[in-house]
């Protein structure tokens, strides 16, 4: 739902035609909501991200609305509210540090410490794999199972593909000249920096459609955008 909204939004304010604006509006509508009832405060604080890259991507203005909104929404929406002061609850953080998320990166953390540059081997700690063969928890943490798996090298790898991907999206973004190509582009920069960001938090690319959405989207965004700038040279 946090992938699908920037990118709904973005198609909405690209067409020009009613019908197909109609829809995809209402299809970013209904992504933001269904996003708030899953009360999953990882999705909620890339979607959080995502709007504001959006959002100043669009018009830099309304980023102010977001974040006004964003603060509203903590302070007076008793649902999104509770489970944000939760955070900060000494007995939640006591167990995170016990056996929580916050243990399972510092585990992770310490499993890459046996092996610092290249890691403890794929498949052997944070992930589906590993919980399946050796059964090791899920990590939650998409970035800290890298780390664990492949080290430093490995994580710097990875985190070079996603910066470079990133930014080649985004230049296609700020080279194009056509207003609608422009919106569309930013909804998906704003929808790749959901899932950069919700990796944080998740093991987002165990699950492969969301790998596949992350790299199919991106990548016809790029083959699409250069095409029209090729063609308006």
């Amino acid at each position: 739902m946090a992938f699908i909204a920037p990118l709904a939004a973005g198609l909405a304010l690209y067409e020009r035609r009613r019908g197909p604006r109609l829809y995809f509006a209402m299809a970013a509508l209904a992504s933001a909501l269904t996003l708030l009832f899953t009360f999953t405060r990882g999705a909620w604080v890339a979607f959080f991200v995502g709007t504001l890259v959006f959002t100043w991507l669009i018009n830099r203005r309304l980023t102010i609305a977001v974040l006004v909104l964003a603060v509203l929404g903590v302070a007076f929406v008793h649902p999104i509210t509770s489970r944000v002061t939760e955070l900060f609850n000494p007995v939640y953080l006591s167990k995170e540090f016990a056996n929580g998320r916050i243990a399972r990166w510092i585990n992770a953390y310490d499993q890459m410490r046996t092996s610092p540059l290249f890691g403890v081997g794929m498949g052997h700690y944070g992930g589906a794999v590993a919980s399946q063969y050796f059964g090791v928890i899920y990590v939650d943490n998409y970035y800290a199972k890298t780390l664990a798996e492949t080290g430093i090298v490995g994580l710097l790898a990875l985190l070079s593909l996603f910066a470079i991907y990133l930014r080649q999206v985004f230049l296609v973004w700020k080279k194009a000249t056509s207003p609608q190509l422009r919106y569309v582009l930013a909804g998906v920069v704003s929808s790749l920096t959901v899932l950069i960001v919700h990796n944080a938090m998740e093991n987002v690319f165990e699950e492969a459609p969301m790998y596949l959405l992350f790299w199919l989207v991106g990548t016809a965004a790029l083959v699409y955008g250069r095409q029209e700038l090729s063609d308006h040279a």
